[in-house]
């Protein structure tokens, strides 16, 4: 999996009018400028918007199975990359630069939902319980499958992480 820095570098070397994909395991992710792209003339995915401590910024991205992609590419060219897929979009559906910015001010922002370590000062069956507790609250029928599995690996590692569980 490429980490935010490493797929938020791809990204700003995308050419334009081109959607950069990059893959994580059987899903894809688009960031940022990609991610308004995808989102515009491609579907309607769910955009996450969650700040990024490294970057000192907010990150935009959305992701869906691999599986998906030929469906959704729909006679567009899609060339295979190093990091995954670039799609190139047909000029007369590139939207205007400016509208990226109006973009980026109408994407919530992610609730803070996901177990930080830092923020749970809990250990043994407290931590158990306050995780277990987060999964049933886990809203599992309005999430992307790799918001999802990036909630459950989060969840695993926090456990893990506190000496709870192998």
């Amino acid at each position: 999996m490429a980490s935010i820095e490493n797929s938020l570098k791809f990204e700003a070397e995308v050419e334009p009018g081109k959607i950069r994909l990059i893959t994580s395991g059987g899903f894809v992710r688009a960031y940022n400028h990609s991610a308004w792209l995808f989102y515009c003339c491609i579907s309607k995915y769910k955009v996450i918007r969650k700040f990024s401590k490294v970057q000192q910024k907010d990150v935009y991205f959305l992701g869906f199975p691999v599986s998906k992609l030929l469906e959704l590419i729909n006679g567009r060219v899609c060339e295979n990359t190093d990091f995954g897929y670039d799609i190139t979009l047909k000029p007369d559906e590139v939207p205007a630069e400016e509208g990226y910015e109006a973009w980026t001010r109408e994407v919530p922002e992610e609730a803070a939902s996901r177990a930080d370590a830092s923020a749970t000062p809990l250990s043994g069956k407290e931590l158990e319980s306050a995780v277990c507790r987060k999964i049933r609250e886990f809203p599992l029928e309005t999430k992307t499958p790799v918001e999802t599995v990036v909630f459950l690996s989060e969840m695993r590692k926090l456990l893990i992480g506190q000496g709870v569980g192998a």
